[in-house]
């Protein structure tokens, strides 16, 4: 197995208005159309500094989800009951980003785990950490992997394809039924507390076969699309994890959407699904908050997410003050790679927790 993927996969570790103007004749946009305007503008900010925080309260499954069986046990048992924290700066041209990923994990006894992360126009840096049942080399704990990308159009691939996934899906769906206007929630108040509107989508038992079949006939094509450019999401996913990615969405592609809408009332329990995104007067995405909880079951195979997402944005086209150097105690990837393949003979697989088969 390849142990450095889901430290990878873990470091890349998870969108504002239009201003409503014109004349009274002019039909004010909807919040279908504000927030895609909000992602378009958060986008093309030249900078901000963001905070993101991921609460798994349950994450748990016995299906294999990858054709890495043992990646897949690992990540969900690291993740179950954990909490993510990760704050940076983030600067278009010259092309810079800085982060620093806290895993706090669900033990009885918490852990705190710090990963700093440094991309750059060309490479990008990210701490090797101590991360439990890896058995990362113990002379590798606290050097930079170092990912050169100078031979490669992969500058801000992990921004680009995040940000267009997620613009490009959302706007494959209705206004009605998913997208409404909510009241301003005082919990997602940014620090200056100059937030406008708030917006949500969300899905519901009423509009849950109406997702299906969007997600399986417009959602679908898009991430396909999105993924066939393997020199961007190769960095980001690995080859492996994007051919078995493909497969599966070519999968669901040729499904009969009747059959699948019938088994899923059948196995697909959906108690909360929404995103609600907060817009200050200028039109700039202020924050996000996501909330999943759902649970599939069909005979012995289950799946589990009980999940709470928060991001905020602040200091917009500010000058970015930056603190990180250029670590000079650095590994090159295929060194790492070479240490990981020699070491991990040397240990004894890792017998995973109850909850990924209960």
């Amino acid at each position: 197995m390849h142990r450095q993927r889901p430290l990878m996969m873990l470091a890349c570790v998870l969108a504002v208005s239009l201003a409503i103007t014109g004349c009274s004749m002019k039909k004010a946009p909807g919040p279908k159309s504000i927030v895609l305007a909000a992602i378009d503008k958060i986008s093309s900010a030249n900078s901000y500094e963001f905070s993101k925080t991921i609460q798994f309260n349950e994450l748990s499954t016995n299906i294999v989800l990858s054709n890495q069986m043992e990646e897949s046990k690992w990540i969900f048992s690291f993740l179950n009951k954990s909490q993510v924290h990760i704050s940076g700066i983030y600067q278009k041209s010259p092309h810079r980003i800085e982060m620093t990923i806290e895993f706090i994990t669900g033990d009885e006894i918490p852990k705190s785990i710090l990963m700093p992360v440094l991309v750059t126009e060309d490479k990008t840096y990210i701490q090797i950490a101590d991360l439990p049942d890896l058995n990362i080399p113990p002379e590798t704990i606290g050097k930079y992997v170092e990912i050169d990308r100078s031979k490669s159009p992969l500058n801000k691939a992990h921004k680009d394809t995040e940000d267009g996934m997620q613009r490009r899906s959302l706007a494959q769906f209705n206004e009605e039924p998913f997208f409404k206007k909510t009241f301003k929630n005082a919990n997602m108040s940014s620090p200056d507390n100059d937030m406008q509107q708030a917006y949500t989508f969300s899905v519901t038992e009423d509009n849950l076969d109406q997702l299906i079949k969007v997600f399986v006939k417009e959602v679908v094509p898009v991430m396909l699309d999105l993924i066939s450019d393997k020199t961007k999401v190769g960095y980001i996913l690995g080859d492996k994890s994007i051919d078995d990615l493909e497969k599966r969405l070519r999968e669901v592609q040729q499904r009969d959407i009747q059959s699948w809408l019938d088994g899923v009332r059948k196995s697909f329990n959906l108690n909360n699904l929404q995103i609600t995104s907060t817009i200050d007067k200028d039109g700039f995405l202020r924050s996000e908050e996501s909330i999943a909880n759902l649970a599939y079951l069909n005979g012995n195979d289950f799946f589990k997410l009980d999940m709470i997402y928060s991001e905020r944005y602040s200091k917009m086209n500010e000058p970015a003050q930056f603190r990180m150097e250029e670590p000079a105690n650095i590994i090159h990837k295929n060194e790492l790679d070479a240490l990981l393949q020699n070491f991990k003979h040397e240990i004894e697989p890792k017998q995973y927790d109850q909850h990924w088969i209960h």
